[in-house]
């Protein structure tokens, strides 16, 4: 049976959804867009060309960040997360234990 693949055009996936007995989460929603797939399409096949151009642009930034500034942005993230929810007097090995139990 063939596989949903990356690669696959919206045309090309909302054709395996049809045949195919296996319910993709994404099943749903490509449903609904039917009247849209041109658009869609459109929209995929523009993000394929500029997300790598994108993505070199970010991994640029992120090079060319200076340490300090770095470090000044991760700092603030940290406290950001520290004011919202304050660190826990446990380890989380109980926690942890308790969602290894959930996925049993």
């Amino acid at each position: 049976m063939p596989e949903v693949q990356p690669s696959m055009s919206v045309a090309e996936y909302l054709a395996f959804e049809e045949q195919s007995p296996i319910k993709h989460e994404y099943a749903a929603a490509l449903r609904i867009a039917k009247p849209m797939t041109k658009e869609l399409e459109t929209f995929v096949t523009a993000w394929r060309e500029v997300s790598p151009i994108l993505e070199a642009i970010r991994d640029e930034e992120l090079r060319s960040t200076p340490l300090p500034v770095a470090m000044a942005q991760l700092s603030s993230m940290i406290d950001s997360a520290v004011f919202l929810k304050p660190l826990s007097d446990s380890s989380g090995l109980v926690e942890m234990q308790r969602i290894f139990a959930k996925l049993r």
